[in-house]
């Protein structure tokens, strides 16, 4: 709210009715506070999504605020499991890379290029990004569509592009800063 260009909005929708409007939200590095989301918030969104088959796009940021989230309807919707000990996330002073998984390749979600081989060239030639959300691993029924290039943990590479079904809706949650 309130950020970004002339498109963004001044506000948060004051009803249901307003909201029902959206067909995608983006909901960025914010969390549960007066001049932010509030839990009646939340639930509105979990029901636009799980109801009205609208999209949710989670982007968090540095300053960790998804978190406060995580104790809202919106956990639910999450697709990955975020680590507490590094709530701010990892950057770097040379940008990382994306690696598209098997199913990556495939998403029209990902798609860059006209062909397959075209597309993972696009991706392979990407400026890359300087900081990335923390991520243990995708939940079980997520889709993820593209890993950290080089960063992973025990369960395996770093899921930064991860996609889910809530209800009759879908939810993205995109763990980079670029």
């Amino acid at each position: 709210r309130g950020g970004g260009n002339s498109d963004y909005i001044a506000e948060f929708p004051a009803t249901k009715e307003e909201l029902s409007k959206y067909d995608v939200v983006f909901v960025g590095d914010v969390g549960l506070s007066d001049d932010q989301l509030t839990d009646d918030q939340c639930e509105w969104l979990q029901r636009l999504v799980q109801r009205q088959a609208s999209g949710l796009v989670f982007m968090p940021g540095f300053q960790g605020r998804q978190f406060e989230l995580l104790d809202t309807p919106l956990a639910e919707l999450m697709p990955v499991v975020m680590d507490d000990v590094q709530r701010r996330g990892w950057g770097s002073r040379t940008p990382q890379q994306f690696e598209l998984t098997a199913l990556g390749r495939r998403s029209l979600l990902t798609k860059l290029a006209d062909t397959a081989d075209e597309n993972l060239e696009v991706w392979e030639n990407l400026p890359g990004f300087q900081w990335h959300a923390p991520v243990l691993a995708a939940k079980p029924g997520a889709e993820t569509l593209a890993v950290h290039a080089q960063a992973s943990n025990d369960r395996g590479r770093l899921p930064l592009l991860v996609t889910r079904t809530y209800g009759a809706g879908k939810v993205l949650f995109m763990g980079t800063d670029g």
